[in-house]
């Protein structure tokens, strides 16, 4: 968060300038980070031997939100060496104030080493969910530099950037000033406002002018083989880093998913996963929400069991290519049992979708880095659940449609230029900012469509 800024009347600094372009720059272009586990250790000596003894963790260099106390550990003069328990593991910002509250009553004494371990993980830091991976904002001004609108209208112009990104509502865009205008506070605050309140809101939006929404880069099915128990197939879509992956989803890109079944389907049991697919529609798999916009004619979305998941869900465990159940994470699990069989034949629907089915539409992801390639490769496991083996074999075809919705360079110099909303993206004749092009993933399928049997179905969250 900003600190507060300086009185209205006043001009605007240029520590106060700079401290603006950093906290837009963490939007823009973002840190870079690792997905597994990043670690910090300190070491403190000595202790009082008295309950509920305290100490202040300091701050890792740059550290933002998100970082955690994962593990503290004590060592004894006697060799003795416990791992602690202690009141709080959210790491605050300027450092915590941590109290050692072991239940067998081992707490440092003179001479003992207390080790802590901080880390920040994929899952839990807040800050790795900015960064849309644009080049570095203007660079900042030194001290002394008096403050003018030839300053702040390149950052304004790069600001109106990410907000044309966000959505393309001319209202929203920051208006420049002449060059030689001096800037008063005014500015801090209102920018200030526009971070919190609009930026941060909508930072994982992107206008639907400003993507690329491919469906089908590639097409999977079982080719009809019957199955009679579950069936699962896996695929991955790689990214040429850990920080793409972030970046393309931080700027609103999502992995889809289209779900249907084509020639067969003459039991219950096909005609049930025939309906769901058509009430389906497209899954959509975004930076923290997985989610399906059904079949056009306004049903809300199903409710995943276990809340909403997306990208910043998985586990930030990698064991490569022997994953345990460590590494998956489910984040779409919802019912598939809409048709029942009636009497002489007949049958009826009722609404997919619901908590207490058995028959369970299931999406586990994954993350990895590619030993050989170094690509960063989001493993997705599609699991079709059936209730019970009855010994019917499920007859339709199913068939896996893959592909992304791609953020796009925008806005589009070609179709406004010379245009008065050039001038809100232009600090000066030109120079022009746009936001720039997220990459997408290669798609392909690791596993064929294997039937399996997956035993029980443990339904939790809910």
């Amino acid at each position: 968060m900003p600190v507060t800024g300086p009185p209205n009347a006043e001009k605007i600094t240029a520590a106060q300038f700079n401290e603006l372009v950093q906290l837009y720059n963490a939007y823009w272009q973002g840190e870079t980070y690792s997905y597994t586990d990043s670690i910090v250790t300190e070491t403190y000596t000595d202790g009082d031997n008295s309950a509920n003894q305290t100490y202040t963790i300091q701050q890792p260099l740059g550290a933002p939100d998100g970082w955690f106390i994962k593990k503290v550990m004590l060592l004894k003069p006697n060799g003795f060496l416990k791992e602690l328990q202690t009141s709080h593991y959210e790491y605050e910002v300027n450092g915590q104030v941590i109290t050692f509250i072991d239940q067998y009553g081992n707490i440092p004494e003179v001479g003992s080493t207390v080790t802590i371990t901080i880390v920040n993980s994929h899952t839990t830091e807040t800050a790795r969910q900015k960064g849309w991976g644009q080049p570095a904002v203007i660079p900042t001004v030194a001290q002394t530099t008096k403050i003018t609108a030839e300053h702040t209208n390149y950052l304004l112009a790069q600001i109106n950037a990410g907000l044309w990104h966000i959505e393309e509502d001319l209202a929203s865009l920051q208006v420049k000033r002449s060059k030689e205008t001096s800037i008063s506070a005014t500015i801090y605050n209102q920018l200030e406002n526009l971070y919190n309140n609009v930026i941060e809101p909508k930072k994982f939006n992107v206008d639907p002018a400003s993507k690329n929404v491919t469906t089908a880069v590639i097409t999977t099915h079982n080719s009809s083989t019957p199955w009679e128990q579950d069936l699962y197939s896996e695929h991955k879509f790689a990214f040429t880093s850990y920080s793409e992956a972030r970046h393309f989803f931080n700027s609103g890109g999502e992995l889809l998913i289209d779900m249907s079944s084509t020639a067969g389907g003459t039991n219950p049991e096909s005609l049930s996963w025939n309906s769901f697919f058509e009430n389906l529609g497209i899954i959509r798999i975004g930076a923290k929400t997985t989610t399906n916009d059904g079949d056009g004619e306004g049903d809300a979305p199903y409710t995943s069991i276990g809340g909403v998941k997306g990208f910043y869900s998985m586990s930030g465990y990698d064991n490569g290519s022997s994953p345990t159940n460590d590494d998956w994470v489910t984040v779409y699990n919802v019912a598939a049992d809409d048709y029942i069989a009636g009497e002489y034949g007949s049958g009826s629907y009722n609404s997919p979708g619901g908590v207490y089915s058995q028959r369970r539409f299931v999406i586990d992801l994954r993350g990895t880095i590619n030993p050989t390639t170094n690509d960063f490769e989001i493993h997705l496991l599609i699991k079709l659940i059936e209730d019970e083996n009855d010994g019917l074999a499920i007859n339709t075809n199913i068939t896996c449609e893959l592909g992304y919705a791609q953020p796009l360079e925008t806005p589009h110099t070609a179709t406004i230029g010379g245009t008065s909303l050039a001038t809100y993206f232009s600090p000066e004749t030109d120079v022009n900012y746009v936001f720039l092009e997220r990459a997408a993933p290669i798609i392909s399928q690791v596993t064929l469509w294997t039937p399996t049997n997956y035993l029980t179905v443990t339904i939790t969250g809910v």
